[in-house]
């Protein structure tokens, strides 16, 4: 996964026993429910983005099938969001000490006019404030070429613009799922009429169980 915490970095302690876990979940001598456990107990000694990292680790062990699924064209959009993003992007973007929550709309975005698959929003009280990022999901097997994800691209660029300029952002974040793979982008106005838009971050997702001790490398 390679996620640079700056002086936040796993230390070697911390690495080994949680990529120990993961390891003791693929030979069977640990249940998941167990692992599980164990990790929320790191994380509860852990701080901010490295803390967040670890629950949504914690997350997929309850959601991620054992064996990689060899026909990927079986998987839909809808269920790389539930089962294999949503437990990890939770807990990186949702943050209800700040009341920022990840939805999974798949509807018209009021502020922007257009659909985004995700909304990152805003919480005043009882109701929805403003969008301040966006996400799109594709499938990434058959039924995906480079030009609908470039498309995707573009949308998610438009939806961050239209974003900073009706809430007065300083900057949008994106995120793009093309099947395992998630790209990290931010929005930024630089100047009257000249916004930029540069990738961030960009990982491989565990597609299994099996797999998960190679996303943490």
């Amino acid at each position: 996964m390679n996620v640079n915490f700056g002086d936040n970095a796993l230390n070697d302690s911390e690495y080994v026993d949680i990529v120990r876990l993961i390891c003791a979940i693929d030979a069977k001598t640990v249940s998941i429910r167990d692992a599980k456990r164990d990790l929320l107990t790191i994380a509860a000694s852990m701080q901010d983005s490295k803390a967040s990292v670890v629950e949504g680790v914690a997350n997929l062990l309850t959601k991620l099938p054992r064996n990689r699924l060899l026909d990927s064209n079986k998987i839909g959009e809808v269920e790389l969001q539930s089962t294999y993003y949503d437990a990890l992007l939770s807990e990186l973007i949702a943050d209800q000490g700040r009341n920022v929550a990840l939805r999974w709309a798949n509807k018209s975005d009021i502020e922007t006019d257009i659909r985004p698959d995700a909304i990152i929003s805003t919480l005043v009280q009882h109701d929805l404030g403003h969008s301040i990022g966006f996400g799109e999901v594709k499938a990434g097997n058959d039924s995906t070429n480079k030009h609908s994800v470039c498309m995707d691209v573009v949308r998610l660029g438009i939806a961050c613009k239209r974003a900073i300029d009706q809430a007065h952002l300083a900057g949008c974040i994106a995120f793009l799922v093309n099947g395992f793979h998630l790209s990290f982008f931010m929005v930024r106005k630089e100047q009257h009429r000249f916004y930029t838009m540069t990738e961030i971050a960009s990982l491989a997702i565990a597609p299994s169980l099996s797999d998960l001790h190679t996303f943490l490398i």
